[in-house]
């Protein structure tokens, strides 16, 4: 019985500190998409001045697979207008 409590003890241990890596790990990726949306507005108001609302929300809601391409397509990005094929 005794061993029966310890097993389930480390076993309930174990789940928890996963789950607060997990937690850990995704507050990470949050931080960092956010990171990448500030990098993104920056990047597009000194290329084109402020940026309207709709924009602005529409960057807001991009992944950051979607933001790391706007980065990384910056230079070949001729109009604001371009940017709407990442949306």
């Amino acid at each position: 019985m005794v061993a029966n409590n310890a097993f389930m003890i480390k076993e309930m241990k174990e789940k928890v500190e996963k789950e607060g890596i997990e937690k850990g790990i995704e507050k990470e990726r949050e931080s960092s998409r956010l990171k990448d949306i500030r990098r993104v507005k920056n990047l597009l108001i000194k290329k084109f001045g402020d940026l309207n609302s709709d924009y602005n929300e529409k960057i807001e809601n991009l992944d950051s697979d979607k933001l790391n391409l706007i980065i990384e397509d910056i230079l070949d990005i001729e109009s604001i207008k371009d940017v709407e094929k990442y949306f």
